[in-house]
């Protein structure tokens, strides 16, 4: 059975592989596939610890399985300079074993996400995603994310621009 839980310092380096994971079974076809297949799971390691040691307004969560991590939700103060801490949060990311999608993992962990969300003093929240990641944004659109009309260009790898757009919930 699976259950939503704390994340804890023990699961730094299994986070780190599913993020890594998850990366290359959503944007494959998206961002190149030599950049992928490189990244390595270590370099995300010192951010993931740093999330889970922060605590609050810090959350990690994950889905554990018989004791076996299988996916995972990272929320914080919002990254963009344009957004009020106080009244907004962001969804960093949101992540499971790329064999347990569509199997509603990943809406427990959504649903921990808005639960977060909602016992906080946060107007609303909002996450980015790449623009042509259709899946992904078919999920958030389903659990009641909206586009707020804000993008971004970023490079992944350097020398190849994609678009993020930023979704948004009210809460």
């Amino acid at each position: 059975m699976v259950y939503i839980r704390a994340a804890e310092p023990g699961d730094v380096s299994t986070i780190a592989v599913i993020n890594v994971r998850g990366w290359q079974a959503a944007f494959r076809e998206i961002i190149p596939e030599d950049f992928l297949d490189q990244m390595d799971p270590e370099e995300r390691e010192s951010f993931v610890d740093q999330m889970i040691s922060n605590g609050a307004p810090y959350h990690v969560a994950v889905a554990d399985d018989q004791g076996e991590v299988v996916g995972y939700v990272m929320l914080g103060p919002p990254v963009s300079e344009d957004l009020d801490v106080a009244t907004v949060h962001e969804l960093y990311s949101l992540y499971i074993e790329p064999d347990r999608i569509g199997t509603g993992l990943g809406r427990s962990l959504m649903d921990n996400a808005l639960q977060y969300l909602r016992n906080g003093e946060w107007a609303y929240a909002v996450l980015w995603t790449l623009h042509d990641a259709q899946r992904t944004s078919r999920f958030y659109e389903k659990v009641g994310w909206y586009l707020d009309g804000a993008e971004r260009t970023e490079e992944i790898p350097e020398g190849n621009p994609v678009v993020e757009v930023r979704y948004r919930i009210d809460l």
